[in-house]
């Protein structure tokens, strides 16, 4: 629950050594988990406890794209999707070469931009 003026969660311990503290982006799910997207993966907390969700690559940023949950990553596009047990997966869009740094995603008129490696790449609906 939703609680007014500043609520530091400083009383969790996050399962991560201090050196994986660089945090990229955070989001809600479906569920109202925080997400937080950090160097090597993304940690769902639930307001008790922390879950990691297995990720291929490096999370940059969420997006809700087109009613998608997508999740920009050093090596393509995922969708965030639930499984039937309410577990955050990542189904693979588009894969990118890694050395293409991937900025931001734009869905417009049933086609996707997205700016990566200093150029934009337009994509259908269905990548």
């Amino acid at each position: 629950m939703a609680q007014n003026g500043d609520v530091v969660l400083n009383h969790y311990d996050v399962p991560l050594p201090l050196q994986d503290y660089i945090f990229q982006d955070m989001d809600i799910d479906n569920q109202g988990r925080l997400l937080l997207a950090y160097k090597k993966g993304i940690l769902q907390f639930d307001g008790n406890n922390w879950v990691k969700v297995r990720v291929n690559s490096s999370p940059i940023k969420f997006l809700n794209v087109n009613d998608k949950n997508i999740v920009l990553a050093k090596d393509g596009i995922y969708e965030l999707k639930e499984d039937e047990f309410h577990s955050n997966k990542l189904a693979l869009l588009h894969q990118t070469p890694l050395l293409s740094p991937i900025v931001d995603l734009l869905y417009f008129e049933k086609h996707y931009y997205l700016l990566a490696n200093e150029k934009v790449t337009i994509f259908s609906e269905d990548f």
